[in-house]
């Protein structure tokens, strides 16, 4: 049994210690007739159930007393450096981000100089326990540029944004949903690739959501956030961080289609505030054990209802439909809605992400996230709730009669009895899921439920 902390890389092991993060993208202040005043409310701020907050386009001193004191990330751009204040708050960092997605791996120069920049903070102990992100640029380079962007910059953990809420004069909104999937699929693939690019040890990967308004008529519905937060856990996403919290600028000219949608213009709580901060409970609830675990494969059952020709075409980001290749769990034989008509269903598997945290000295211990892909384009037009019957055959004297899971409101452990088809000895359950949400579940075979 090798030591956790080699074995890992270093993100990934950061992560393991620090637990799932949900971040606020916050600007502090707005600006009315050049005149500034603090819109950022820490007593609020505990009511949304994010975990830290990440200061940018204002340094740390202009947030209200206090802030410092609790966890927060930084995004440095324009050859910024920490402040003074942020000094001396900067062992609650959570994560260090140098510049945005203009930081592509086909500028070399750039990518030296980022790589320049996060050796020289290698070298401070002070930034040891901190988390160096990029925000990866999912285009315009090839394949040796960004194997080079890798090994120069050496990230612990990768960002990507791309939104699933979106206007386009020429795309169907069921192919900017996909196209969403197929980022969440190349990001995946990029972090378990690792720095090195063999997959010998993954780095994770985080994912910007929407809480803006994206030049659309109505804001995200509620049960697209959800999905937003939940399809990008089942893929394996261990840092999530929502834009924009408070509005993108503080300055009169605010970009309309940079809102936020957690807030009013006098900066009162919408009730997205209340459906994120819901949704926020539910996945680091399910993030106590996500950051022990390492996503290992991710399979889709399509939808039944073709609203456009993109759900019958080849999938863009890849290959993973559940008989396309051997599945990790072969338990689980099939996973299917009982609605006849139905949208897209996720099932991510996970594995430990080391030998030593699961009781078993194994990293074979499988668990698997079922995200339920129906919601609302506009609120509350459809029942978005699904029926999902999952299948199961166990080998000859390893059969299981229950699943265990962790309840998303209470993060406890709940055990789901498996019913029994005594003619062909296959197990089966029922699930309902709401729009956009998920579960995570595994065996219960005695072994303890990991992170818990």
């Amino acid at each position: 049994m090798g030591n956790i902390k080699d074995d890992l890389s270093k993100g990934n092991y950061l992560m393991y210690r620090r637990g799932f993060q949900i971040e606020a993208f916050v600007n502090p202040i707005k600006i009315v007739d050049g005149v500034g005043s603090i819109i950022f409310d820490l007593e609020l701020f505990k009511e949304s159930n994010y975990n830290s907050f990440l200061v940018v386009l204002y340094s740390l001193r202009w947030f209200p007393s206090g802030a410092g004191d609790q966890a927060w990330s930084v995004l440095l751009e324009d050859n910024r450096e920490l402040e003074a204040l942020e000094i001396e708050k900067m062992n609650n960092i959570v994560r260090v981000q140098y510049e945005d997605d203009n930081l592509n791996p086909n500028n070399q120069a750039n990518v030296n100089l980022a790589g320049d920049w996060f050796d020289g903070k290698r070298q401070d102990p002070n930034y040891d326990h901190m988390i160096f992100t990029v925000n990866m640029s999912p285009y315009g380079y090839s394949q040796e540029e960004k194997r080079y962007f890798f090994e120069t910059v050496k990230p612990d953990l990768v960002f990507f944004n791309r939104y699933p809420h979106t206007a386009s004069p020429t795309l169907h909104p069921r192919q900017i949903e996909y196209g969403w999937y197929a980022m969440l699929h190349q990001h995946r693939k990029d972090a378990l690739e690792g720095l090195d690019g063999t997959g010998a040890k993954p780095i994770p990967f985080g994912a910007y959501t929407q809480t803006f308004w994206n030049n659309m008529p109505t804001p995200i519905s509620d049960t697209l956030m959800a999905y937003n937060s939940y399809l990008s856990a089942c893929f394996g996403a261990k840092y999530l961080s929502s834009f924009v919290y408070t509005d993108f600028t503080a300055f009169d000219n605010l970009n309309e289609d940079l809102r936020t949608i957690l807030f009013d213009e006098d900066m009162n709580p919408t009730s997205k505030f209340y459906t994120q901060a819901r949704v926020n409970k539910g996945i680091l609830n399910l993030g106590k054990a996500l950051t022990s675990l390492q996503t290992v494969d991710v399979r889709m059952i399509r939808a039944t209802n073709i609203e456009h020709f993109v759900q019958s075409n080849e999938f863009a980001g890849g290959v993973y439909g559940w008989h396309d290749t051997p599945r990790p769990d072969e338990n689980l034989r099939s996973v299917r809605a009982k609605n006849k008509t139905h949208q897209d269903i996720f099932v991510g598997f996970f594995n430990p992400i080391h030998e030593s945290l699961d009781g078993t000295n194994s990293t074979d211990e499988n668990y698997f996230m079922i995200v339920n892909g129906n919601h609302d384009t506009d609120e509350n037009t459809k029942n978005t709730t699904q029926k999902i019957r999952m299948t199961f055959k166990f080998p000859k004297g390893k059969e299981v009669d229950s699943l265990v899971k962790i309840n998303r409101d209470t993060g406890e452990l709940e055990k789901i009895a498996l019913n029994k088809r005594w003619w062909n000895k296959r197990y089966f359950v029922d699930i309902e899921l709401k729009g956009g949400e998920g579960d995570l579940f595994k065996y219960d075979n005695g072994v303890k439920f990991i992170g818990l």
